[in-house]
């Protein structure tokens, strides 16, 4: 293998992405919610002040000090354990009240979306449920994408409308039909279980615009499963790693993890 391959082989999700400099930034913003600087000097081998100075934009670290970092940050686990001990103190719901947890999250479908290369998304499509709407308005920022949230509250005309299931009614969904307009491509957002309720609603309006949906982001990977066919599949990212199996939001994407 020669020293350029090797090199390439060696490099980690994180450093795969555009501007890992940026990446390692906003890393660094979110881990402090879960660990101290001095905890984060333990396991990355760089002083506290070091990196108190690249989280606050004081100094800028060389690129192979970037790829070291990513590279220690993806190998330490840090990420896995933050949202472990975040879902350990509250599933559910509760998981969407700590910005540094949605933040994660976020960056860890954008991480996904890198390495499956599926090309840039050009618009998230969420329902207007609250969690949801937090989630894709973070993931928006990440993937430097526009959002568009469908709702029976923002009719305008020329809107797209279908309806959903929500417990004992029936929902009307109306998306603005020049959100979809230029056919850009689609990342449905469902993250939490009401909104992947009205999962298969979204896949039909984006299907009415004829944009190409490029990938679902879901509660629980299995319910993304329940809207494919006709030889459609679709890239699944669940949310959360490991909530799944400790409540009923679960899902399984964590930032790193492969």
């Amino acid at each position: 293998m020669s020293g350029g391959e090797e090199g390439a082989a060696e490099k980690s999700g994180f450093e795969e992405l555009k501007n890992a400099k940026l990446m390692l930034f906003n890393l660094l913003q979110l881990l402090k919610h879960f660990y101290s600087f001095k905890q984060l000097e333990e396991t990355l081998g760089v002083p506290a002040q070091v990196l108190w100075r690249y989280s606050a934009l004081r100094a800028t670290p060389e690129r192979e000090t970037v790829q070291k970092l990513l590279r220690r940050i993806k190998e330490s686990g840090l990420v896995e354990e933050a949202i472990r001990r975040s879902l350990d103190e509250g599933g559910g719901w509760l998981a969407y009240t700590n910005i540094g947890l949605l933040g994660l999250a976020a960056l860890g479908v954008a991480e996904k979306l890198a390495a499956e290369k599926k090309g840039r998304v050009g618009v998230i499509v969420t329902i207007d449920e609250a969690y949801s709407v937090a989630f894709a308005t973070m993931l928006s920022y990440y993937l430097r994408a526009r959002l568009c949230v469908a709702s029976s509250r923002l009719y305008e005309e020329q809107s797209l409308v279908d309806y959903c299931i929500t417990g004992a009614r029936a929902e009307a969904l109306a998306l603005p039909h020049r959100c979809l307009s230029k056919k850009p491509r689609v990342l449905l957002v469902a993250a939490t279980e009401p909104a992947a309720r009205c999962l298969e609603a979204l896949v039909r309006l984006v299907k009415r615009a004829k944009a190409p949906i490029i990938g679902v982001v879901v509660d629980r990977e299995e319910r993304a499963r329940l809207v494919e066919g006709k030889g459609e599949r679709y890239l699944v990212i669940p949310v959360l790693p490991g909530a799944g199996r400790r409540d009923s939001a679960g899902g399984s994407a964590a930032v790193g993890a492969h």
